[in-house]
């Protein structure tokens, strides 16, 4: 299972789990791995209210925020990324309040 701190999480007891992962295809410091898959596939569906994992396109996890902006990597490997294939931070940021409302809709009501 998923072992945060050395400690095994299994998610498998509770009813009415809701969990929402989401990663960019360009999140380029997390490019090998969608860690949020390490804890959906760690979750009983049988107890679950709404698990959702998604992957969005042309994206990074820099943008969804006004303050990071499109370097997922530091100076001096920052240069070296391809932030001019990135969706715009409106976009990214569009498309993350239309999913956390989706979302909180389901899973709230």
């Amino acid at each position: 299972g998923f072992t945060p701190f050395n400690k095994d999480l299994k998610i498998n007891n509770g009813v009415n789990i809701s969990y929402l992962t989401i990663q960019g295809s360009k999140d380029f410091d997390q490019a090998s791995t969608f860690q949020g898959l390490i804890m959906y596939n760690n979750i009983n569906i049988l107890n679950s209210k709404l698990i959702a994992a998604i992957y969005i396109d042309k994206a990074n996890h820099g943008q969804f925020n006004t303050i990071w902006g499109t370097q997922d990597l530091g100076l001096p490997a920052g240069w070296f990324l391809d932030t001019k294939s990135l969706l715009t931070m409106d976009q990214q940021q569009s498309i993350m309040k239309s999913i956390a409302l989706l979302y909180f809709e389901v899973s709230l009501n």
